[in-house]
């Protein structure tokens, strides 16, 4: 299952969405539009679930024995014989939840660019936004307790 690679860009997009929106939000809101501001908002979150589907058609399509993987990325900690991994689990239930966040997510993010089109922090609105469904993929995604730690504490933070 090659595609379980793809697990980086389905929680590096709302990441990627949150910077833009943080670091360039006001700049852009006033060059572009809070219009074009909010596809940039939409956007991370819709790709990370077109990424979503194709992982989970991987996983339909492989052997029932073997629906289940561990991505493995760097070390984040890693001190005199204790290793503590960017470890993502990718199994049936798993994608489910991601696909769910990422849907509903992608489709409350459309809904809140009209909600929220006269507010004056709409990009800080989005940024925290984006920042909340990346915490939500870390959380279900997560392979070991310090990065389940890190989503739960993080969807706290942006709610």
């Amino acid at each position: 299952m090659g595609g379980n690679q793809l697990v980086w860009g389905i929680i590096g997009l709302p990441v990627i969405g949150f910077l833009i929106q943080a670091l360039f939000g006001s700049s852009l809101q006033k060059s572009i539009g809070k219009r074009s501001l909010g596809v940039l908002a939409v956007l991370p979150i819709g790709l990370a679930f077109v990424l979503g589907v194709l992982v989970n058609q991987g996983l339909i399509s492989a052997d029932p024995a073997s629906r289940s993987a561990i991505v493995t990325g760097p070390d984040w900690i890693s001190v005199t014989g204790f290793r503590l991994p960017f470890e993502w689990l990718i199994d049936p239930l798993s994608m489910t939840m991601v696909l769910v966040i990422t849907g509903i997510g992608s489709l409350i993010h459309l809904y809140a660019t009209g909600y929220m089109a006269e507010e004056r922090e709409y990009s800080r609105f989005f940024a925290y936004l984006n920042l909340f469904i990346a915490a939500m993929l870390v959380l279900v995604l997560g392979n070991n307790l310090a990065l389940l730690f890190i989503g739960w504490e993080g969807v706290g933070l942006c709610s």
